[in-house]
């Protein structure tokens, strides 16, 4: 058989099937792309309070810098009225951590249907302050 023959038999049927494999890769590349190109309607860039996860035996006293950091969250379905969530966590923990002046790692939780899109700034400076420099 030729490749002629192969390739001018059911002309159609071919032109067909290209098609439709054409809107199918179509689609499912749109679904990969979800999110993508959505204008900043869905957005929203609020400041939030750094609060300090330790032990319930640690009394401590510690002094973050800085104590406020912006996080940027995007909603699942779009609407027309954002409004900041009430649940919103942001943390550092030091369980367990002796370290008396370190940078630790922000720890982020929203509630469901909200992504977080960034937080800046990523890590925030711990400072465990002594008796005598506690806060009045």
């Amino acid at each position: 058989m030729s490749w002629r023959f192969i390739l001018t038999r059911n002309r159609w049927q071919k032109a067909l099937s290209i098609f439709l494999a054409t809107m199918i890769w179509l689609t499912v590349r749109s679904g990969s792309m979800e999110g993508v190109g959505e204008g900043i309607d869905d957005e929203l860039e609020i400041r939030a309070p750094v609060a300090v996860l330790a032990s319930a035996s640690d009394t401590g006293v510690y002094q973050l810098s800085p104590s406020m950091v912006t996080v940027t969250l995007q909603w699942g379905v779009k609407s027309t009225e954002h409004r900041p969530p009430d649940d919103l966590e942001v943390f550092v923990n030091v369980v367990g951590e002796d370290a008396v002046d370190s940078d630790y790692s922000l720890h982020v939780h929203a509630p469901e249907g909200v992504r977080i899109r960034k937080v800046v700034p990523k890590q925030v400076h711990v400072k465990r302050l002594s008796t005598s420099e506690r806060p009045r």
